[in-house]
């Protein structure tokens, strides 16, 4: 079990304030190794019961890392991972 610093702890209220607001939405672009990942997998776990959806945007190389955090977290969601390669 990862236990979430406390930045991330706030990052992830935060987020879940702002998805109540008039966007309903974030955007997290902390530099690299600040635990972008588990704020937004916490601040997705936060909104769970609401209706909609999570849409996260990153490399396709850190997919397979999103996907294994997310299921970790909970094990019950449903998720596509589709992505593009403009090679």
């Amino acid at each position: 079990m990862v236990l979430p610093h406390a930045y991330q702890l706030k990052a992830a209220a935060q987020a879940d304030w702002l998805c109540e607001g008039p966007f309903q939405g974030i955007l997290i672009g902390d530099g690299m190794g600040l635990g972008k990942t588990l704020a937004a997998t916490i601040a997705m776990h936060l909104c769970r019961d609401e209706p909609g959806m999570s849409l996260v945007l990153c490399p396709a190389s850190l997919c397979s890392q999103w996907i294994d955090t997310i299921h970790k977290s909970w094990s019950e969601v449903r998720m596509g991972a589709p992505y593009f390669d403009n090679s």
